[in-house]
């Protein structure tokens, strides 16, 4: 899952990931977001990344979209990420 952050002044809150080897994307900028852990609902698995990444605390959330990535032919996996939107916007 993934948020797409928006400051109140409408530019968007990137993250640049780390540029280490094995990272995926490494050294690119994209939405702050991670995997669902067992156990864990889309909402609250990006509460916790949020949290984590950004220490920003999230009042809510709702699925709002789907992307799929097929990474295969740079060695890595078929993945998925689901866009949440903030409850209220």
């Amino acid at each position: 899952m993934a948020a797409l952050l928006v400051h109140e002044d409408g530019r968007y809150v990137m993250q640049l990931r780390d540029s280490k080897a094995g990272n995926l994307l490494s050294g690119s900028l994209g939405c702050f977001g991670g995997a669902v852990e067992a156990g864990e609902t889309p909402v609250d698995a990006l509460r916790r990344e949020l949290r984590e990444e950004y220490q920003f605390d999230l009042p809510g959330a709702s699925r709002f979209t789907q992307f799929d990535f097929d990474f295969s032919p740079l060695g890595y996996s078929k993945v998925y990420r689901n866009l949440l939107r903030s409850e209220g916007a």
